[in-house]
């Protein structure tokens, strides 16, 4: 969980900085950003020791505190989301919409951060994923299924393998 913070932080503090960007910089903040959002599906599907209900409680205040302020970040990690379906890796395209799900799912109040253009950039995912899921696209990344609800509607179609 600590991780996942880190990242929250170091994402937006490359974002605030007043140096200016350049590809490097934008590439490593975007990265930063994505670890974070990894490590929240850690959180969610890990194994190990349950975490208490209480540090669960304040570790999702923390997280919705980060992704208000760094509102952009989440921005870009969706619009990457559709990118990675477009150019066609399902497997990074189906770990973001999940990422991205059990933060709306499991953080109370992000659903309330998101602009239109994140619930567009949302729509347009779910678009392309079941678009992929009607043409017989396959993944091959089965790692996380076990510990998804079921809700995640677009994992499904991977496993006709």
């Amino acid at each position: 969980m600590d991780k996942a913070l880190h990242y929250f932080d170091e994402s937006r503090r490359m974002a605030e900085s007043t140096a200016p960007k350049d590809s490097f910089d934008r590439i490593v903040c975007i990265a930063a950003f994505g670890a974070a959002m990894s490590y929240l599906v850690g959180v969610r599907i890990g194994g190990g020791e349950p975490i208490p209900a209480a540090r669960l409680e304040y570790f999702r205040a923390e997280v919705l505190s980060r992704i208000d302020a760094d509102q952009q970040g989440l921005t870009v990690y969706l619009f990457e989301a559709v990118k990675s379906v477009v150019i066609g890796d399902l497997d990074e395209a189906l770990i973001r919409r999940s990422a991205i799900q059990l933060l709306l799912d499991d953080y109370p109040g992000v659903s309330d951060i998101l602009d239109e253009y994140d619930r567009e950039a949302l729509a347009e995912l779910d678009t392309e994923l079941l678009e992929k899921a009607i043409y017989g696209d396959e993944v091959t990344d089965y790692t996380i299924l076990h510990a998804l609800p079921p809700t995640h509607w677009w994992w499904p179609f991977r496993a006709r393998s």
